[in-house]
């Protein structure tokens, strides 16, 4: 009886681990009723992350105040490890306030920019050709991805 009491406790508590935020340096890992979330804030509220929205739309994303749905632009991320163009797509997403977010379309490629740095810097486009600068930690990000991650494994096998 002891082992069964012990059992359910366990699986409870690790349900609950899942039903808040937690915070991972300047990481956190949101699980809500709308989203799924391992991300970061800029300096000025700006979102960075992988997510899934209630209807497991999931994408790695930046977020943007504005932009033109279905338009690709180039984000330069830079980093004292040398610096890339990821491809992206604007996409109103329910991920972030603004509701707009460049969905990162090479993801294998930023996650390898990322395995190699401490920060980086985004050059996020605007419709009227400007850009503005966002700088992201990265400390903490592989606990709070890896939270991501674990969640989604449980959440298929359910």
């Amino acid at each position: 009886m002891k082992s069964k009491i012990l059992a359910v406790l366990t699986l409870f508590l690790s349900y609950q681990s899942f039903a808040d935020s937690q915070k991972f340096h300047s990481w956190e890992f949101v699980n809500n009723d709308n989203l799924t979330s391992a991300r970061t804030y800029d300096q000025t509220g700006i979102l960075f992350g992988i997510g899934c929205t209630k209807d497991q739309n999931c994408m790695l994303y930046l977020e943007t105040n504005e932009c033109n749905v279905g338009k690709p632009y180039a984000v330069m991320v830079s980093s004292t490890h040398g610096h890339t163009v990821i491809t992206s797509e604007c996409v109103k997403s329910e991920l972030v306030k603004s509701n707009f977010v460049l969905e990162l379309i090479d993801a294998n490629k930023m996650f390898n920019f990322m395995y190699q740095s401490a920060d980086f810097i985004a050059a996020i486009p605007h419709n009227d050709g400007s850009i503005s600068l966002s700088e992201f930690g990265l400390r903490g990000s592989a606990e709070a991805m890896k939270a991501f991650g674990e969640y989604q494994k449980q959440q298929s096998t359910e």
